[in-house]
């Protein structure tokens, strides 16, 4: 069954002793768990483990040989990294290979044609490279993304089940620092036990995509310094 972020939030603060089975938390208690599960979710994106899927983002190709992702970029969105790009003109798909920013520098200057090659730097926005530059056709960037903000109580939790039961540990455990009180051993040790094994199969390489146009669920990945897999 799909969670609400206030069964999240009433299933931690039973799990810390601070409310009764059956007893609703009030409205100001209710605010403060979402606030917390939202600043934890916050810091597992700034760690590189929030994202658990792939979201294709596009863009019209005009002859340049860089695009932007982000704040007044060429597409709009924050990612925590590139995983793919492709450019489909026609009925014709090109899928050139990532190297380097340093290997993309010591290209010849920039030229027009198939991209054959392509490169990623990270920041806001965040940037692609494509060597050469495609004059036409529909730029494919297939990015991680981050945890979206929950805006209320009462909104779905977007992520896979198998994300429920750490989310609800990991929040117990903050929100019984806030009240002084004590979520219990099994709790810690189910909230880091759930965490490393999500930090694991962020490891374990991309799913198979079955829809290039949908958002992919069930799978986490990790940003390493590197951007290699």
């Amino acid at each position: 069954m799909p969670a609400t972020a206030y069964d999240i939030v009433v299933g931690a603060l039973q799990r810390c002793k601070v409310y009764a089975i059956g007893e609703p938390p009030t409205a100001a208690v209710g605010q403060i768990g979402l606030r917390t599960l939202n600043m934890m979710r916050a810091q597992m994106s700034a760690e590189g483990v929030a994202c658990f899927g792939l979201q294709e983002l596009t863009t019209s190709a005009h002859g340049a040989s860089s695009y932007t992702v982000g704040t007044g970029g060429d597409i709009a969105g924050r990612i925590l990294g590139v995983r793919s790009v492709s450019i489909l003109d026609g009925d014709t798909v090109t899928a050139p290979d990532e190297v380097t920013l340093d290997e993309f520098r010591l290209l010849a200057a920039a030229e027009s044609g198939s991209p054959i090659y392509w490169a990623q730097k990270q920041g806001e926005p965040y940037s692609v490279y494509l060597w050469p530059a495609p004059a036409s056709g529909t730029v494919r960037i297939l990015a991680r993304t981050t945890f979206a903000n929950i805006a209320h109580l009462s909104d779905l939790i977007p992520e896979p089940d198998e994300y429920l039961e750490m989310f609800e540990c990991m929040l117990a455990v903050r929100m019984a620092d806030k009240f002084g009180s004590d979520p219990g051993s099994s709790t810690v040790a189910t909230a880091e036990r759930a965490y490393a094994a999500l930090r694991a199969r962020a490891n374990s390489g991309p799913p198979p995509l079955l829809h290039i146009d949908e958002m992919l669920t069930g799978t986490a990945y990790i940003d390493h310094d590197t951007e290699e897999r």
